[in-house]
């Protein structure tokens, strides 16, 4: 096997990295009654496609975290703690991962200022998610089934139609196959909304099968006002890796080149350390929001050219959090490299 989002693979390594991420102690301490779920994993089931198995889980600043449904009353949103004049991200977790455990360090790093608080809306999809056969083609359509239902159900009609919400203030970030399931988010808001979000971020946006089966559906430029994309683990997916080099985005970030992160180098599971990079980026420049030149980043045209200094004098775009549709000049796709360090804080 050879990398997190692997085929076979994912179900020798699932135990391991579970118990390495805690996604039992996350889920019991966070999911609010759905830590029975872990057992999920060990066992051989057919893989759910039913919508009524996906729970949001609404984190808003000083109040209880809320589970509802995708028929929930958005009035019931405003009561838990929801405020439509504030930012919303919406977050999900990819493949046979969970929504507690994926989203508690980005609840945190939301929550790390109290005079600058988010609606911050996690995904947990994990029923339909979790390892169904050597292709996953059952969690990757349900990736799709999953980001178009919450996109009109959640966004469309509850956030926007009826609380009001601006779609400047709404985005969307997701990991691996999570990346195909924001992508969908977007494409489900304009559909039933005609309007736009304001950000779709994909991180180390899982390919397989998508480009080759579901490729109308994949995650692309058009899906909100801005697509970002960060690399961590891309390449050829005939040498294990987990998403295109290609750019598929407006902007596409490739810290250290996009394919071998710092601190990754020696790990004893390398391309899952790669893979992972991406969240702990994404984390540490929530951390940072504030500092635009946080994760900076230089557009230039190959890692290559970046290397050797002929981009010095491009454009810079923070990596992460930061970046906003203002300091984006021209249309896409656009490509940005950078260097991290090996530990937090990842920023130079």
């Amino acid at each position: 096997p050879s990398r997190r989002s692997s085929d076979l693979s994912m179900l020798l390594i699932r135990p391991i990295l579970c118990l390495a991420f805690a996604c039992v102690a996350s889920a019991s301490s966070l999911n609010g009654g759905n830590a029975n779920r872990w057992w999920t994993w060990w066992w051989n089931q057919p893989i759910s496609e039913d919508l009524n198995d996906v729970d949001l889980i609404l984190y808003t600043y000083g109040n209880p975290s809320w589970m509802f449904k995708l028929d929930s009353n958005s009035q019931d949103l405003l009561d838990n703690g929801f405020d439509a004049s504030k930012p919303t991200r919406i977050l999900s977790h990819g493949y046979t991962d969970n929504g507690p455990r994926f989203c508690s360090d980005f609840v945190q790093a939301y929550e790390n200022d109290p005079n600058d608080t988010f609606n911050v809306i996690c995904i947990d999809w994990q029923i339909l998610a979790k390892a169904d056969e050597p292709q996953f083609s059952g969690a990757a359509k349900n990736a799709i089934k999953v980001g178009k239902a919450v996109g009109e159900k959640v966004v469309a009609q509850m956030l926007m139609a009826d609380l009001g919400q601006n779609p400047d203030l709404i985005r969307a970030v997701g990991h691996s196959m999570g990346g195909q399931v924001v992508g969908n988010v977007g494409k489900a808001a304009f559909q039933f909304s005609n309007q736009k979000i304001s950000r779709v971020t994909g991180l180390d946006v899982a390919q397989q099968y998508f480009d080759s089966h579901l490729a109308q559906d994949t995650i692309s430029p058009n899906d909100a006002q801005l697509v970002d994309i960060m690399h961590t683990d891309s390449g050829p997916m005939d040498q294990g890796k987990a998403s295109t080099m290609e750019p598929i985005g407006t902007v596409d970030f490739y810290p250290n080149g996009g394919d071998m992160m710092a601190g990754c180098e020696w790990s004893w599971w390398a391309s899952a350390c790669n893979h992972m990079k991406a969240v702990d980026y994404y984390v540490d420049s929530v951390n940072n929001r504030n500092d635009v030149n946080y994760l900076a980043a230089t557009r230039c045209d190959s890692y290559e050219e970046f290397e050797a200094g002929t981009c010095d004098q491009m454009e810079k775009l923070p990596m992460g959090e930061a970046l906003s549709l203002d300091m984006v000049n021209g249309q896409g796709p656009m490509k940005f490299y950078l260097h991290t360090n090996a530990v937090p804080p990842f920023g130079q």
